[in-house]
């Protein structure tokens, strides 16, 4: 862990922190998004931002994955320098960390870093404005979900329909019997 203050690319872990931080309060109301959304475009426009920043969030943890193992190799394949003047420098600025690809990749990520926590912080505001309400902690159960509802029946067994009861009893007739006449 590198404590410099003057070294920016050491901030991705406190923003990592802060995504984790707002990530569970969104996964919460997607329930009642869900529900809101047919009669809210509002909700439904929320929900699409949502998915579309799920999607650029994928893609940047894929390009940090393969970053992380561009740099296991290149650690792999190189001697670590154990010179005192290196010993200054920060770690997160030594050995395989230090090279002008990886110097390119944190640069290059920076603005996506900040792009994507001001649209999770916009999403969050967003939310709050929408009304949607953390449906997981207003009805906690045993594994922490939203019970089901239970299905309801169209058919009232109350009612009694009438006629074509001969075609009704021929059909189950048909179905009990061992008739293999093409039906």
């Amino acid at each position: 862990v590198c404590h410099w203050r003057g070294c920016s690319f050491c901030v991705f872990g406190a923003v990592v922190g802060q995504w984790q931080s707002v990530l569970p309060d969104i996964q919460a109301v997607l329930t009642d998004a869900e529900e809101k959304q047919i009669k809210n475009e509002g909700v439904k426009k929320w929900l699409d931002d949502l998915q579309d920043l799920a999607y650029d969030v994928d893609d940047i943890l894929d390009e940090f994955a393969y970053e992380e193992l561009r740099l296991k190799l290149q650690k792999t394949q190189s001697q670590a320098s154990t010179s005192k003047v290196r010993k200054l420098i920060p770690t997160c600025c030594t050995n395989s960390n230090f090279t002008p690809t990886s110097f390119l990749f944190k640069n290059s990520m920076i603005p996506k870093v900040k792009d994507i926590t001001a649209r999770l912080n916009n999403l969050t505001t967003r939310r709050s404005s929408l009304g949607l309400s953390d449906i997981l902690s207003q009805v906690p159960t045993s594994k922490g979900k939203q019970p089901r509802l239970q299905p309801t029946s169209v058919v009232d067994g109350s009612v009694e329909y009438v006629g074509r009861l001969e075609e009704k009893t021929e059909m189950i007739e048909l179905l009990k019997g061992d008739n293999f006449n093409g039906v």
